[in-house]
This record gives C-alpha cells, sequence and structure tokens, in this order.
C-alpha cells in the first residue's frame, strides 16, 4: 500500500520506525517498532516524578519538521499519536493513514481517510469553514499549515491534560468556538510546567485564523530552542550522539 512505500522510506529518531506489512490479514496491517510506553498522555500521567514537557514537545516539534522537510502532512496531529519509547523519547505515529505529499505549490493526495472520531478540536478553521478562512473548498486540504496549528493544541493538552476546548461537550460546540475565531484560553496554574508568556504566544500565533498567518515548523523550533534554551541545546547535543 501507497503509506508503507511512504512510511519505509522516513528514517529520523522521532518517527515511530516502520518494520514491514503482515500480507496475512485484510485489509493489510502495517507493523511498527514497539512502543511500551503507549500514547504520550498515558505515559505523562503515569510518571512520577513528572516528565519534563520540554523534551516532549521538542521531540513532536522535530518529527514533524522532518515530516514537513521530507514534503509530507502528518494529518492527524494529538497526543493520542504521539507514542513514547523505552527512552522517554516521543515519536510521531499514525501519519500515514492521512499524509499528502505536497509540490510546487499543488497538493497531489497520496491518502486521505475520513476523519477519525474526536480529530475535529485540533482542525484548523479552514477545515471546517475553508470559505470563512479565505480560502476555496477546493483547496481545503490537509496542508503543513494545518499541521502546526494541531501542533500548538498538542502543545496545549500536554500542560493540561486535557483535550482541546475540553469545555464543550458537543463536536457542533468545538466548530462554533473556532469558526468564531474563539481561541483556547491559558490555562491556570501551568507556569510551574513550562507554559510561559512567550510559550503561550508561539501557540496563539500558531492558531492564527488563515493559514497563511502561521509561523512553519521552522519558525516554531526555533523559536521553542531559543524559549527553552539551554534545554533544547543539550537535547539537540544529545540527539547527535545517537
Amino acid at each position: 500500500c501507497r503509506e508503507a512505500v511512504v512510511w519505509k522510506h522516513l528514517n529520523h529518531p522521532n518517527i515511530v520506525r516502520f518494520l514491514g506489512v503482515n500480507m496475512d490479514v485484510f485489509p493489510l496491517c502495517l507493523i511498527s517498532e514497539w512502543m511500551i510506553h503507549q500514547d504520550v498522555s498515558t505515559y505523562i500521567h503515569k510518571q512520577n516524578p513528572p516528565v519534563d514537557r520540554r523534551m516532549i514537545i521538542m521531540d513532536i516539534a522535530d518529527g514533524l519538521h522532518y515530516l514537513h522537510d521530507f514534503r509530507l502532512v502528518h494529518g492527524d496531529l494529538k497526543c493520542a499519536n504521539v507514542l513514547v519509547d523505552e527512552k522517554g523519547r516521543a515519536k510521531l505515529a499514525d501519519f500515514g493513514l492521512s499524509s499528502i505529499i505536497y509540490e510546487a505549490g499543488s497538493y497531489q493526495k497520496f491518502s486521505l481517510t475520513a476523519t477519525p472520531q474526536g480529530t475535529l478540536r485540533w482542525m484548523a478553521p479552514e477545515l471546517h469553514d475553508p470559505e470563512d478562512a479565505g480560502i476555496g473548498e477546493d483547496d481545503a486540504l490537509l496542508t503543513a499549515a494545518s499541521d502546526v496549528y494541531a501542533f500548538a493544541m498538542v502543545m496545549l493538552e500536554l500542560y493540561t491534560g486535557r483535550v482541546p476546548y475540553s469545555e464543550c461537550r458537543t463536536d457542533g460546540a468545538v466548530i462554533a468556538r473556532v469558526i468564531n475565531q474563539d481561541k483556547p484560553k491559558r490555562p491556570d496554574g501551568t507556569e510551574n510546567l513550562g507554559l510561559t508568556d512567550n510559550i503561550w504566544a508561539l501557540m496563539e500565533m500558531c492558531w492564527s485564523y488563515r493559514r497563511g498567518d502561521r509561523p512553519t515548523m521552522t519558525i516554531v523550533r526555533q523559536n521553542l530552542a531559543e524559549y527553552f534554551h539551554p534545554f533544547a541545546h543539550r537535547m539537540c547535543f544529545s540527539s547527535i550522539t545517537l
């Protein structure tokens, strides 16, 4: 399948490693490395002492930047699709089911499944209401910019332990908040977890209503490295020695 073709060519410490395809079942089953700590939310809730969220955030940012550099879009970024290995390193997973290759300003769909239940809480405004977000219906595709929007929602998850717009009980209420440009509210009591003024401002930039106003993952990583300094530099050196 096409997902396997894409996945097997990816090689990065923050991307779940592809091992093969089980041809004995239908539909085909893609096999990955075993991630002992499951998803990142489960991992964080189980750890004592608490996990340093900066490392997790940098891992996710590095993996997503790699995909974008590879001209791939994740398309379904949320904590449930970020897994943690035995060393406590976060890796992106499940991108193969919704990834898009994009080239020369146009978008070529590689494989795009129906949106998983609940994922709309991480979805960018243009995917809810393309016309109001300043694009045509035909251009309402998953892009690097929609990944950036979702990345900031993942950061919010990590800092709060709750899904985005957790106060909204229905999908309709979430969509109404998004298309009314009602961004998530800054949570109380999270500065000790690293949610500083600079980090919150960066997250709000990632939630810009029009996708052209959002920073790229290159810019996001640069800002995170600056705000997390000197932690980010220690992470960079440790990654080089792997």
